[in-house]
């Protein structure tokens, strides 16, 4: 009879194991998707910075890219 007494407290360790184990799990994802979504709220949009979406959200040329000028002007 002791035997059955250590079957069912090793059972009860193992569920509390694993549902301690599931909380940290689902802690870990809500921290990486926490992670994931602040990136994008950090950056402000092009509209907001004045720049033009179509290059990156910048309106000055690029370093080490020569800006393009019509004919006839310095540049």
């Amino acid at each position: 009879m002791a035997r059955k007494g250590n079957i069912m407290a090793s059972d009860t360790d193992r569920s509390d194991r694993l549902a301690a184990a599931l909380r940290a799990n689902l802690q870990r994802r809500k921290a990486q998707a926490r992670a994931r979504r602040t990136p994008l709220e950090e950056n402000p949009s092009p509209a907001a910075t004045g720049g033009n979406p179509a290059t990156g959200g910048s309106s000055a040329p690029s370093e080490g890219k020569p800006a393009i000028v019509p004919d006839g002007e310095a540049g």
